[in-house]
């Protein structure tokens, strides 16, 4: 019975469940090539946990990391991209151990480059994709 006599919504039956399934701990780790951490890229392991089918996400922290507990013995797809600096990189993976499991991805830096004609000088510039599709000028040539 339930303290306060409302039903429950969907989302706290589902937290509820998850805390009763046996879990393990997956740690997430981005670095650039030259092991500085990537902050901010999105994590998404799908299926969710509890939810066949589902998709969830979250963030790297100021250290490259974020942890995830998943059901044991699963098999889930692991994403990690950053549409501004790096690819998307995915990975089949199955927690086996209560005990913390790493998964460490190395971040390809992507660059786009264009160059402007302007009074007889040549400027090349460099920008991410995204940036290059929303912000660079109608005379620019991508190269």
């Amino acid at each position: 019975k339930l303290a306060d006599q409302r039903c429950p919504t969907k989302d706290i039956i589902l937290e509820r469940i998850k805390t009763l399934l046996p879990a393990g701990c997956l740690k997430v780790q981005v670095t650039f090539p030259d092991g500085t951490p990537v902050v901010g890229v999105s994590v998404g392991l799908c299926p969710t946990p509890i939810m066949e089918g589902g998709f969830w996400m979250t963030q790297t922290d100021e250290a490259g990391i974020c942890k995830l507990k998943v059901p044991l013995q699963e098999e889930h797809v692991l994403r990690v991209y950053d549409e501004h600096r790096m690819t998307q990189q995915e990975r089949t993976i199955t927690v086996t151990h209560r005990a913390p499991f790493t998964e460490t991805f190395v971040a390809d830096v992507l660059l786009s480059f264009f160059k402007l004609h302007e009074n007889d000088n040549i400027t090349v510039h460099a920008c991410s994709p995204v940036t290059l599709r929303q912000s660079v000028p109608e005379n620019a040539q991508i190269f």
